[in-house]
């Protein structure tokens, strides 16, 4: 616990560390992996990874991933994914499976 009661840390044995904040952001690290879980106060979760991708999950159940290369990936409540390329390329995939891809001339296959 700091000076100001507004941070705890917990060190578990296996190297894991974990923060809490007064204002309800918790703070957990798999030391073994380098990766963060946080945990915000209205229910966002996000995953950092070593390797920089980084995956927000939010409380409507919808999901947001950003890629080391710049490419993201959405993922709507009705289970829709649209993938965006850094080439401008987009992909959208339904949940029945049927997927659409725009490439950055205009093709659309």
């Amino acid at each position: 616990v700091n000076a100001h009661g507004s941070l705890a840390k917990l060190f578990n044995y296996n190297g894991d560390v974990k923060e809490s904040n007064r204002d309800g952001l918790v703070r957990y690290l798999y030391s073994h992996t380098q990766t963060w879980h946080i945990t915000h106060k209205d229910g966002r979760e996000v995953l950092q990874f070593k390797n920089g991708q980084e995956e927000i999950r939010f409380p409507d159940g919808s999901m947001s991933i950003s890629f080391p290369d710049g490419s993201t990936k959405t993922i709507s409540t009705s289970g829709e994914e649209m993938i965006k390329f850094c080439d401008g390329t987009v992909v959208k995939i339904q949940p029945n499976g049927d997927k659409l891809v725009s490439l950055p001339h205009g093709q659309i296959e």
